[in-house]
């Protein structure tokens, strides 16, 4: 899937695509195209973590929206850095999916106007991984591999992404929890602030303290 820009009106309508995305192929959702019947895939090589899926495969959510906050927590070992990102749902069809998409653990969810998706990587090797998964997509979204990298550290609040998650369910002890497990994000469009020259260029916090 590859979609370019060249003009304002062209970008919306990109936008628009890439927030109503769906690949069943690949399993790649926008979170306002989940399907109907879903089920849980085990991830890791442990029965009791699963991840959200479609026809046994974990589904890769989509979700279009501004930077509200993006740090790196590397707490107490260099090799153990993790990222949390927060994006701003931007469309009321986001904020009601993202409700249903918690629902399906936390059965007295409810959309919330101005809702944040909240999402975390793995630390370890996945962590370090992750880091990597940023790119710079502001003229062109195509296969990971022929999208330019970009440090990740360089996105700034109020930047226009496409934050890629799964949504993970860990069980233990006879308690559930559930969260978005960070998979990736690329710029769309630097936000307002990042083209501010009285602004600093780095609005990202490190590290983010828990």
């Amino acid at each position: 899937m590859s979609s370019s820009v060249t003009t304002v009106e062209g970008f919306a309508r990109r936008v628009e695509h890439l927030s109503d995305y769906a690949c069943t192929t690949n399993c790649w959702f926008s979170i306002s195209m989940v399907p109907r019947k879903t089920d849980w895939a085990v991830i890791g090589g442990d029965p009791k973590t699963t991840a959200l899926a479609y026809m046994d495969k974990a589904m890769n959510l989509w979700v279009v929206g501004r930077v509200q906050t993006l740090n790196v927590y590397i707490g107490s070992l260099d090799g153990n850095p993790t990222v949390r990102l927060a994006v701003e749902l931007l469309r009321d069809i986001d904020e009601v999916a993202h409700a249903d998409i918690l629902r399906l653990v936390r059965r007295d969810t409810m959309p919330r106007a101005g809702s944040t998706m909240r999402m975390v990587s793995a630390g370890g090797p996945e962590g370090h991984a992750m880091l990597r998964r940023a790119y710079d997509a502001r003229t062109e979204y195509k296969s990971k591999n022929e999208m330019p990298r970009v440090d990740i550290t360089t996105f700034n609040v109020g930047d226009l992404v496409l934050a890629e998650c799964w949504f993970v369910k860990k069980e233990a002890m006879g308690a559930t929890t559930a969260f978005f497990s960070f998979r990736g994000i690329s710029l769309l469009e630097e936000g307002e602030r990042g083209k501010t020259e009285t602004v600093p260029v780095n609005d990202v916090q490190f590290p983010w303290s828990i």
